[in-house]
């Protein structure tokens, strides 16, 4: 990149002939610090060759009020041009979104996203024949993971360690055992219980602080689990995924 840069100015500096160049600016500056040395300024370096600049916008306005993240609504596009994706948005598209704008997605992850995600509802037919929200919250969930997670920490048994960790990929600050309407409760906690429950005693950042916490919350799980899962677990299912994928880099 630093290359096509210093080649557009020496080369092609012609009246009337312009480049409109569409980059990730930290990333072109790390590029020039990385060649030159970090004595250089590498803002300055770029002023040599850049005469205007135009950020793109990480959030926008939706109806003149609303803000909404950028790549929340490229996620819309995306689904439109998909048969695949459209349906499992219809199934558990405020989820999706919800992942997209807790974890801060960028417009390049957000389409890597949408890629795997298609390609697993693709060559997974049987497991994508489900309408069940929570089995494709699951499936989103794994998708996820295999795209910016550590797959094989994830695989490994349950520590506070791990939990901590996808805590952490899917930006969940706790699990809202003290919940005043169930409306409140984002469902990407709903799912990170599940993963979890069976070890949740591990980690005392997410372990209930009574049983009647745990009962309370065990109740809303449930309503989302319909005993689906009596001969496995979401977190077995989760790994399942997540090995379907595994070919893919």
């Amino acid at each position: 990149s630093t290359n096509i840069i210093e080649t557009i100015k020496h080369i092609f500096d012609i009246n009337n002939v312009f480049f409109i160049l569409v980059t990730n600016t930290e990333q072109l500056k790390a590029s020039i610090n990385h060649i030159y040395g970090y004595s250089i300024n590498s803002q300055k370096y770029l002023d040599k060759f850049i005469k205007y600049t135009i950020t793109l916008p990480d959030t926008c306005l939706i109806n003149g009020h609303n803000v909404c993240k950028t790549s929340v609504i490229y996620w819309d596009h995306l689904v439109g041009e998909t048969t695949l994706l459209n349906k499992i948005n219809s199934l558990v598209g405020s989820f999706i979104c919800d992942l997209i704008q807790r974890t801060n997605l960028s417009l390049r992850e957000t389409q890597t996203f949408s890629r795997n995600l298609n390609i697993f509802r693709l060559l997974n037919d049987n497991e994508c024949k489900s309408n069940d929200p929570f089995i494709n919250m699951i499936v989103v969930v794994a998708v996820f993971i295999h795209c910016f997670g550590d797959k094989e920490k994830l695989k490994q048994e349950i520590t506070a360690e791990s939990i901590s960790y996808l805590a952490d990929l899917l930006n969940i600050k706790e699990i809202p055992y003290s919940y005043e309407r169930r409306s409140q409760i984002p469902e990407i906690s709903i799912i990170f219980f599940g993963i979890i429950k069976d070890s949740i005693t591990l980690n005392e950042r997410f372990a209930p602080k009574s049983d009647e916490e745990l009962k309370k919350f065990t109740n809303v799980y449930t309503d989302y689990e319909h005993l689906k899962f009596w001969s496995t677990t979401p977190r077995e299912l989760m790994i399942k995924y997540i090995n379907q994928m595994s070919f893919i880099q």
